[in-house]
């Protein structure tokens, strides 16, 4: 089924389009930017680019939208994400936020292949499960495995 990813979130009780475009800063920093170059200027006017790389998350986010947006939108939900605030993360994970200068607010633009699954994710997963060599273990402690029978297998994906 054809898609294109789009994220909204909700700030300031209002809805925004994330990643940060035009419209999010028009909306989340009562601006009127008009045009790619405004928001070009705008964006480098708030944002410290420094001389060192950024040290942790938190340095990285507010290099890609500034002080104002990095409070208003990714300090909280990066903790409600990960359960630790961007100070405590590598950098590179918050260095991947895409930033536009214009009203794109699809996640993904220059992806070629965006889909859902035509009959929805749970079809999708329980084909995926039904297969001959993978085995599903629920109401297990993976921890209670012994290593012998863990040592088996090439490949297990532990949920948590």
């Amino acid at each position: 089924v054809p898609y294109e990813h789009r994220v909204v979130g909700h700030v300031d009780n209002k809805l925004v389009p994330i990643p940060v475009n035009i419209d999010t800063v028009n909306i989340i920093l009562g601006k009127d930017i008009k045009s790619k170059e405004e928001m070009t200027a705008f964006m480098d006017e708030i944002v410290d680019h420094g001389d060192e790389p950024p040290k942790n998350g938190e340095e990285a986010a507010m290099r890609r939208v500034g002080k104002q947006l990095y409070d208003k939108i990714f300090r909280e939900y990066t903790k409600k994400q990960w359960n630790v605030f961007p100070d405590k993360i590598a950098a590179s994970v918050l260095q991947r936020i895409p930033v536009r200068s214009n009203w794109d607010d699809r996640y993904f633009p220059d992806d070629q292949y965006q889909a859902l699954p035509k009959y929805g994710y749970t079809k999708w997963f329980e084909s995926a499960l039904a297969h001959p060599q993978i085995e599903v273990a629920v109401n297990s402690d993976f921890f209670d495995i012994p290593k012998r029978v863990i040592d088996k297998f090439e490949r297990i994906i532990f949920t948590g």
